[in-house]
C-alpha cells in the first residue's frame, strides 16, 4: 500500500522517520508530494470544495456550531 503525503510537519517529524522502517517491512510506503503542490493531492481539492461551496459566507458562534 502506497499513502500519499503532504509536507506537513506531523508527517515529516522524526517519530514518523523512525517508524517507516517498520512500515515498509509490512509492506506501507509513504510517497511524499513535492511542496506546494495541493492540485497532486486529492484531500486538498475537497477541501476547496467544502470551504467554496458549503461554509462560504456562513458565520459560526462556536467550534461545535462550525
Amino acid at each position: 500500500m502506497v499513502i500519499g503525503q503532504d509536507n506537513s510537519s506531523t508527517h515529516i517529524c522524526k517519530a514518523v522517520q523512525l517508524e517507516i522502517p517498520e512500515w515498509q517491512r509490512k509492506g506501507l510506503f509513504l510517497f511524499q508530494l513535492p511542496p506546494y503542490c495541493s492540485e497532486m493531492n486529492p484531500i486538498e481539492l475537497e477541501w476547496l470544495h467544502l470551504k467554496r461551496d458549503h461554509l462560504s459566507g456562513q458565520m459560526f458562534d462556536s467550534n461545535v456550531r462550525l
